[in-house]
């Protein structure tokens, strides 16, 4: 992973030009063309675009806030380490200004190839056209709160989901562990489900016969230690792709960060389906 600019703010003011004036958000507008999007939309649009195409390794934006600049086009206020920070986007949600970069491009919507499913738990068909690989933590509570979007994207679309481990160390370390014992027997997805609901603090064990899994061979397993080090290369996978936050997803290779609504998950999806 290439290091992150030691003063990202002064890497972003360049990229984005956030001095950008009102007078020239107007004029600039002219470029919108398509039907108004929502806010809600534009902003999650933009997010996507700047962490894919904008800001190097080691660096994402989250958003803030999108509001109405009167001027034809929203403002989209994000953060990045800690910084804020406004771009101008036309309320099509394509243009984003000063560069007036055309997001609705093939080329500006992807970047560099993802991560491989590799040695994930998966579940989804096979053959889907869409892979969403999440990198998520146990004892994170964002990853817990994204599960229903997930789960409905997998209910309503043809798309496969792998889960991939990144280890916060400790009680983390072990669940992530206990997961992948599980799956030992076909129960992953159970485990999983089960240390979220219950907590990766818990009696891991218990989880495991509460869910009618063998308990000698996966005690076995989990006292071993005998994926530990699939816990650790996960982690340090990520971390190349230069994941420092959970959950972070690539759909099919386009990185997503945080827990998103349903709502934004289905256009990324749908804009996979077509291209």
């Amino acid at each position: 992973m290439s290091p992150a600019p030691e003063n990202p703010w002064v890497y972003l003011s360049i990229a984005l030009a956030v001095a950008l004036g009102a007078s020239l958000a107007y004029n600039l507008s002219a470029r919108s063309e398509g039907p108004a999007l929502s806010p809600e939309e534009v902003g999650n649009r933009s997010i996507r675009y700047i962490n894919e195409n904008v800001l190097p390794p080691g660096l994402s934006a989250t958003i803030l806030g999108v509001n109405d600049s009167g001027s034809g086009v929203y403002t989209v206020k994000f953060s990045v380490s800690g910084q804020t920070f406004d771009a101008y986007v036309t309320r099509d949600g394509r243009y984003l200004f000063p560069s007036a970069k055309d997001m609705s491009s093939p080329k500006a919507a992807r970047k560099e190839k993802g991560p491989e499913v590799g040695q994930a738990a998966v579940k989804g068909p096979a053959g889907a056209k869409v892979t969403i690989i999440e990198y998520s933590s146990f004892t994170c509570p964002y990853c817990n709160r994204v599960r229903p979007a997930l789960q409905q994207l997998l209910d309503n679309y043809p798309v496969r989901l792998a889960y991939k481990h990144f280890d916060r160390g400790g009680i983390d370390s072990t669940a992530a562990q206990a997961a992948e014992c599980a799956g030992e027997q076909g129960r992953f997805w159970e485990m999983h489900d089960a240390i979220f609901d219950r907590g990766a603090g818990g009696d891991l064990k218990q989880y495991a016969l509460d869910l009618g899994i063998k308990g000698q061979e996966f005690n076995s397993c989990l006292d071993s230690g005998r994926y530990a080090q699939r816990v650790k290369d996960d982690t340090q996978e990520a971390l190349s792709y230069g994941v420092d936050a959970t959950p972070t997803f690539f759909v099919n290779g386009r990185k997503v960060v945080g827990a998103l609504p349903y709502s934004s998950f289905q256009g990324i999806i749908e804009e996979e389906l077509v291209g």
